[in-house]
């Protein structure tokens, strides 16, 4: 299974130990890996559509604090583990945008949260972003547009603009080479 990217539907304190809820639950399993920020969970169990239960401080992490509205992502425990080269596990979270902007070359989930239409640009990685990893995911239902400077693999202008459309759509990157390499889309048109 891949790797599902939601949101929270509501604030979580770090005393919650139970139950969170989310946007979707659709695709989740009793098992799967939950992360939200860089604090990961094990679901446990799914009672009703949006709720998860889960055990929270797995793997290290600790229980904290976070938004409602927060991205999250799912899906089973190999989907997250890290490959040999690869500097950072992708996780949820990450940095979010409010308005339309230059994405930070920062390893980790890069959430799209402009309220109208956002036009996003990733621009050519160097030599120091060798092995990074992104998510870019919609968090709203908007026609943002993503430019991947020199396209990605360095396809030009074939391969150069992302257009999102719904929450949860999502373009994931490695750097390879000095060039944005594409290893996943779910849902993003590629012009």
């Amino acid at each position: 299974m891949a790797k599902v990217f939601t949101n929270l539907a509501a604030a979580v304190s770090s005393n919650v130990t139970k139950a969170i809820s989310l946007a979707s639950t659709s695709g989740m399993a009793v098992g799967d890996v939950l992360i939200v920020g860089d604090k990961q969970m094990q679901v446990n169990a799914i009672p009703v559509a949006g709720t998860a239960k889960v055990q929270r401080g797995m793997n290290g992490t600790r229980a904290s604090n976070h938004a409602s509205l927060e991205g999250a992502v799912f899906g089973d425990p190999d989907d997250f583990r890290v490959e040999a080269g690869e500097t950072q596990l992708v996780k949820g979270g990450g940095v979010g945008y409010d308005a339309s902007a230059v994405l930070l070359h920062t390893s980790g989930q890069h959430n799209i949260n402009v309220a109208g239409v956002g036009t996003m640009t990733l621009a050519v990685p160097d030599a120091a972003d060798e092995g990074k990893r992104i998510d870019v995911v919609s968090s709203t239902a908007q026609a943002h547009v993503l430019t991947v400077t020199g396209g990605h693999g360095g396809g030009g202008a074939s391969f150069d603009v992302h257009t999102f459309s719904a929450v949860g759509d999502s373009v994931s990157f490695k750097v390879q080479n000095a060039l944005w390499c594409l290893i996943s889309n779910e849902g993003v048109v590629i012009t």
